[in-house]
């Protein structure tokens, strides 16, 4: 029996961690657990090519969920987003699926 491909699974973690979370919000949380640090919220907007109202509405809903917090940035007047204890075990549970993925597609056989 084939194992299911990582993607499937990530997809199944994140609607068992947040069944409402949009393909949007989906793509900023990763946008902001991709990064050590704090995102400015124009940067997000610019990575997931979203309007300035649209990244934060995202980010509201990731916050409302517990995943995100919101915070100053080192300009002091610009406000980014970074993962909450509760985003950053999400994130580390997708990680975790990634490193034992196995392909979506089971490799084409030789022909003799």
């Amino acid at each position: 029996m084939r194992r299911r491909s990582a993607i499937l699974e990530a997809v199944e973690l994140l609607r068992e961690a947040a069944a409402t979370l949009t393909l949007a919000q989906i793509i900023t949380f990763l946008h902001i657990a991709d990064e050590d640090e704090a995102v400015p919220m124009t940067d997000l907007q610019r990575r997931a090519e979203t309007s300035a109202v649209q990244t934060w509405r995202n980010i509201q809903a990731l916050t409302t969920l517990g995943l995100v917090h919101v915070v100053r940035w080192k300009m002091g007047s610009v406000t980014a987003a970074e993962l909450s204890l509760a985003g950053q075990d999400l994130a580390a549970r997708l990680d975790a699926m990634i490193r034992e993925a196995s392909p979506i597609a089971a490799p084409a056989s030789v022909a003799a």
